[in-house]
């Protein structure tokens, strides 16, 4: 898979505590969008995956990992 958003207001930061472990260690990576919005690659992709999420108005990409 190349890239993985999850989204949503129930997203919980503990459904999705394992996520950057496992996506890190096989060489992806993982971005908090927005307090609600995740994004995983493959490390490829991830700024091109990024910048189209960054394109909507008043979202800023937030730390790396959750």
């Amino acid at each position: 898979m190349d890239a993985v958003i999850a989204a949503g207001a129930g997203l919980d930061e503990f459904d999705l505590a394992c996520l950057p472990v496992l996506v890190e260690e096989a060489g992806g990576r993982v971005t908090v969008v927005e307090e609600d919005v995740v994004l995983a690659t493959n490390g490829v992709l991830h700024d091109a995956f990024l910048a189209l999420l960054v394109a909507r108005p008043g979202v800023e990409p937030g730390t790396p990992g959750l």
